[in-house]
């Protein structure tokens, strides 16, 4: 089971990374690397049971 994930931030850049059954990988710069995969384990706690 996969989850395709597209976000955008509010500073304009374009989050895409993927949900998978490993632990939460997301491909991001560096720069907001700790920041994207806070926002998206936060948004993905209530989506995944």
């Amino acid at each position: 089971l996969c989850y395709n994930i597209e976000l955008k931030a509010s500073h304009g850049i374009a989050l895409v990374g993927k949900k998978v059954s490993l632990p939460f990988a997301v491909l991001v710069g560096p720069k907001s690397d700790v920041e994207a995969r806070l926002f998206l384990e936060r948004s993905f706690a209530d989506l995944v049971p």
